[in-house]
């Protein structure tokens, strides 16, 4: 059974279980479950989950605007969505009006027992019947209704449906070009993590072909993009596509060239230590549109060769940018480098790859003095100005300091 549905049905089972508050009031119809043990929910559910599954949920609190209040706890997903046991899966833009939405990226127990006024205490006008136990057995039964061994069920993978009308609409062209050099059409970036935003993020593509393509071939695949990014098919413009062949999945070489289409341009870009991440994301997330699973065709990338690509990265492109501030003098290009960092910085430490979104709080709650910076990085709207150049330079030595520290 699909996860989405694994969930819903859960939730479906614990309002079945406790029902619905029949006292008058604000809380009238709400389900019982959300009404007082909403954060013992979240925090067996955040347990059970995380035991099982490698793809991470965490903790949300829902605040009052501008108070220490919190309304509401629950869970978010892997793929952004909220679930609560009793309204189940669903969007952040439930609260986004009269609500802060704060995520607990780092479990803090302390944290939560505040506001949840205490996680081992009875619910008697709402939900009187409330046993930790009896949820706890409900959320491993179902939870066990999930393959642990079926990425695309545990990550739950949601892609907006412009957006895979406009990849669908994609494979078809390539194919049409490439007939039998065509082997499969995935998803990576933003939207494999998970962390998809429809104002900064690209759809990153990769079309694997048997072999590299020839000349006439890669001016036929030019032209169908000129033609695909010119018409007015929603997101059509955020398309970056990678065209690689087989063989340089298994044997990569970042001195390499492949055929790229970026912004409205296609040309021969070297791929660079920094593809070895984008690699290593396909392999463990990618969506595959069209074509066989990812995972087999690509070379494992070890935590190891990870760290290697991305401190080669620093020192290539971005020790630079201290001295060199045509690109850095732009307010988006600063946010893309803080949040660049945020990554780079979780990635050595870590060993593993997240969002820009979660790097930036993990980075928060380690270097709090890099925190005023990076909210600032993260309010930051398209089109509107940072203009924080000294210290996202600052930010930037930080960790070119930090790399040569530990090596």
């Amino acid at each position: 059974m699909n996860a989405l549905n694994v969930l819903h049905e859960l939730s479906n089972a614990i309002n079945k279980l406790y029902g619905y508050v029949t006292q008058p009031g604000d809380n009238f119809g709400e389900p019982a479950i959300n009404s007082g043990p909403c954060a013992v929910f979240a925090n067996s559910f955040f347990k059970l989950w995380n035991q099982k599954f490698s793809e991470k949920v965490h903790i949300v609190f829902i605040m009052q605007k501008d108070t220490d209040e919190c309304w509401h706890t629950l869970i978010r997903l892997p793929n952004g969505s909220l679930y609560d046991g009793g309204y189940g899966v669903h969007s952040e833009e439930k609260y986004s009006n009269e609500f802060t939405v704060v995520n607990m990226y780092e479990y803090n127990r302390e944290l939560l027992e505040k506001h949840a006024y205490g996680l081992e205490r009875e619910y008697p006008r709402y939900c009187p019947s409330f046993s930790v136990s009896a949820i706890e057995q409900l959320i491993v039964t179902y939870l066990e209704q999930i393959p642990i061994d079926s990425p695309s069920n545990v990550v739950i993978q949601s892609i907006d449906s412009e957006i895979k009308a406009l990849l669908q609409e994609l494979v078809q062209k390539v194919q049409a070009n490439l007939l039998d050099s065509f082997i499969g059409l995935y998803v990576g970036g933003s939207i494999a993590n998970n962390s998809f935003n429809a104002n900064t993020s690209d759809i990153d593509c990769y079309i694997i072909t048997t072999e590299p393509l020839s000349e006439i071939t890669i001016s036929q695949i030019e032209a169908m993009h000129n033609e695909l990014y010119s018409s007015h098919t929603p997101y059509v413009k955020k398309i970056e596509a990678s065209y690689i062949a087989q063989n340089e999945l298994l044997n990569f070489n970042p001195e390499n060239k492949r055929p790229y289409f970026n912004e409205g341009k296609l040309y021969l870009a070297p791929y660079g230590n920094n593809f070895i991440i984008e690699l290593s994301l396909l392999r463990n997330k990618g969506i595959a549109i069209s074509g066989p699973d990812i995972k087999g065709m690509i070379k494992e990338v070890s935590p190891e060769e990870l760290q290697l690509a991305i401190k080669k990265n620093l020192a290539e492109y971005w020790r630079v940018m201290l001295t060199d501030l045509v690109k850095l003098k732009r307010s988006d290009y600063q946010v893309f480098a803080i949040f660049t960092m945020c990554r780079t910085l979780y990635s050595l430490e870590t060993g593993g790859i997240t969002s820009k979104t979660k790097a930036a709080h993990w980075v928060i709650n380690k270097y709090s003095v890099w925190s005023d910076l990076i909210l600032k990085a993260i309010a930051c709207k398209p089109g509107s100005e940072l203009n924080k150049l000294k210290e996202t330079q600052q930010f930037i030595k930080f960790v070119l300091d930090f790399v040569s520290s530990v090596e």
